[in-house]
């Protein structure tokens, strides 16, 4: 029987939302080109997000602090989630799995078959280069939405995405020496041809290690958000340092924006400079390593008879009209995959997850999302098709609010180390409710506007100045 819509990715992205289909009654197929593969990333969210879980999914709480010019602890708990338990929690028993991929708009199955549907949901990941990768690490977001390596989520939590994950892309080159482990990247490592100059990028590197090894940065119940104590001269980095289900502590120099993003080799120097200042030798550690887009945005949305640059063309067959053509990856820095349209007609697939861009800009957090419009956009689905549920992710507001949470990214990229220290302390400095808004209001446009300006009241003149500049600019 045909389905009525098939999920590509079986990430926490594609699982949620193939859950909500089938909950909803229809007729939904999962495929992924390696659909039973586990989810070797980390992924968290803050702890006033995790009623979006389904019941039976479980996480690790710890209380999170921020390292700068001051030590603080935040307001709001963190979640680390056990990928096991969320995604037996996420599984629906109406959802058909197959072995497969979509390529360029068609479910091509590993049989050499295809399947067909009147929507195609693509839950990916945020591939970098227009070319699969293994999924990266965190989040928030930032959501790959592929477990078994067509892309990476994108970054940490909710964003970072929520939809995030730790252990996506590969090295820079081998590792030797202390924290040589075993690579959780899922497809063992490769090159970095694909890397694109023009993309913004957050990368990490990170070990694993005992809670007894962590101890001197990280304590029982507790996490590092962020550590932008500079451990080594140079570009500025943080520790991100958070307890996992299993016992141990991720430990992880996070490149939070840069373009291109830093090598991994830089990350483990760095990482290896601040471990040994707090007498922490990591030994054969297993190896954590993340590289995502923090800049894709919302899909290209065109009309007429003119292509963006870079996509591909329409193309017509024995006189019939010209149909749209879904670009599977992203073509350009800002613009996320997404289709082309002519005479207004609108193609069957729906970018979701971090394949829809919604990584937050200056986090890469998306799973968090990810779980909040899996319901939204299952709903959508059955009131209007595909053209409702594009029109479900991404909302006037959530253009808006990401628009100017682009402008705070690309300002911070003009920022120093010393001054990126200085930004961080100004922003969790500020009332709980404004920094809620920031990270996980993505559709809270007064509040995003109330943080940035509080923010920017709050800086020197010194940092206006560069605020400012680069603001207006990326607008």
């Amino acid at each position: 029987m045909r389905p009525d819509v098939v999920v590509a990715g079986a990430g926490p992205a594609g699982w949620a939302v193939a859950h909500a289909c089938a909950a909803r009654g229809l007729r939904t197929v999962l495929v992924s080109p390696r659909p039973s593969a586990g989810w070797p990333a980390t992924y968290g969210m803050w702890v006033d997000e995790a009623a979006l879980l389904p019941a039976g999914a479980g996480y690790v709480v710890a209380r999170a602090r921020v390292v700068g010019a001051r030590s603080r602890w935040l307001a709001r708990e963190y979640a680390v989630l056990d990928n096991v338990s969320v995604r037996a929690a996420l599984a629906h028993p109406e959802v058909s799995v197959l072995a497969g991929r979509l390529v360029d708009g068609t479910v091509q199955l590993a049989d050499g078959g295809t399947i067909d549907a009147p929507a195609v949901i693509d839950a990916t990941g945020a591939a970098r280069a227009g070319a699969p990768e293994p999924p990266d690490g965190r989040d928030g977001g930032l959501a790959s939405d592929d477990a078994a390596g067509s892309g990476p989520p994108g970054g940490r939590s909710g964003g970072l995405a929520g939809d995030g994950a730790t252990g996506s892309g590969p090295p820079d080159g081998r590792d030797s020496g202390p924290a040589r482990g075993r690579d959780r990247s899922p497809a063992g490592g490769g090159g970095v041809a694909g890397r694109r100059p023009g993309w913004v990028e957050q990368t990490a590197f990170g070990v694993l290690v005992p809670a007894e090894v962590a101890a001197p940065l990280v304590g029982p119940g507790e996490a590092v958000f962020m550590d932008w104590r500079q451990p080594l001269p140079g570009p500025a980095t943080f520790l991100y340092a958070v307890p996992l289900p299993d016992g141990r502590v991720l430990l992880e120099e996070t490149s939070l924006a840069r373009r291109p993003g830093l090598p991994f080799a830089d990350l483990r120097e760095r990482l290896l400079a601040r471990l040994a200042t707090h007498g922490i030798d990591p030994g054969d550690a297993e190896v954590e390593r993340v590289r995502f887009p923090v800049d894709p945005g919302p899909p290209a949305k065109t009309r007429g008879s003119r292509a963006p640059a870079g996509c591909p063309a329409p193309t017509r067959s024995r006189g019939a009209p010209l149909m749209p053509v879904y670009r599977s990856a992203p073509t350009e820095p800002g613009v996320a995959r997404g289709l082309w349209t002519t005479s207004g007609r609108e193609w069957r697939v729906v970018p979701f997850g971090a394949a829809a861009g919604i990584g937050h800009p200056a986090t890469g957090y998306s799973v968090a999302d990810s779980l909040r419009l899996a319901p939204l956009v299952a709903d959508a689905l059955v009131e209007g098709g595909p053209p409702a549920a594009r029109r479900a992710v991404w909302s006037w507001r959530a253009r808006a609010v990401h628009r100017l949470r682009r402008a705070g990214l690309h300002a911070l990229l003009a920022l120093g180390p010393a001054q990126t220290q200085e930004f961080f302390d100004l922003f969790f400095g500020l009332p709980a409710d404004q920094q809620r808004a920031y990270l996980s209001g993505r559709e809270d446009l007064a509040g995003t506007v109330a943080a940035m300006a509080g923010l920017f009241r709050a800086a020197p003149w010194s940092l206006r100045r560069v605020l400012a500049r680069h603001s207006i600019h990326s607008a």
